[in-house]
């Protein structure tokens, strides 16, 4: 968290994604979420994940394919609280930096996407969803 806030102080353009240090994102990632967030006037754009685990294996975390919608605040906090196709990660977003209060994150505090995801979503005006998957989760569970 303490890292997260450091770099939305230092942070100066339009736009704020975050990457944990173990994950990578494919190289059109980031120009996809810009490109949706100009079409769509949205003020977030999220892509889904792919878990790679240790052993090489890759999988999309929702297999089922569903088209890109465009959210509200209100459902995307309905979906978060599904979390399934919307989860309270802030990694896999593009955010419009003014929609990102400074120090929002809970200092000191290990998964503290849990408790600003909502509040992120909330100070948003849309939010559009896009079906391919664009982000790569290290997942470490089968080490």
């Amino acid at each position: 968290s303490d890292a997260r806030n450091c770099g939305l102080r230092a942070a100066a353009g339009e736009y704020v994604a975050f990457v944990d240090s173990d994950d990578w994102i494919s190289l059109v990632m980031l120009e996809r979420l810009e490109e949706a967030i100009e079409h769509y006037d949205a003020d977030m754009a999220m892509c889904q994940f792919t878990n790679a685990y240790a052993d090489g294996v890759f999988e999309k975390h929702m297999q089922e394919k569903y088209p890109d919608e465009l959210l509200s605040a209100r459902n995307a906090v309905e979906l978060l609280l599904e979390d399934a196709r919307v989860t309270s990660h802030v990694w896999r977003k593009l955010y419009k930096r003014k929609r990102i209060p400074a120090d929002c994150f809970p200092a000191g505090m290990y998964f503290e996407d849990i408790c600003v995801m909502p509040d992120l979503f909330l100070n948003c005006r849309k939010i559009i969803c896009l079906d391919d998957a664009y982000y790569f989760y290290r997942d470490e569970i089968f080490l």
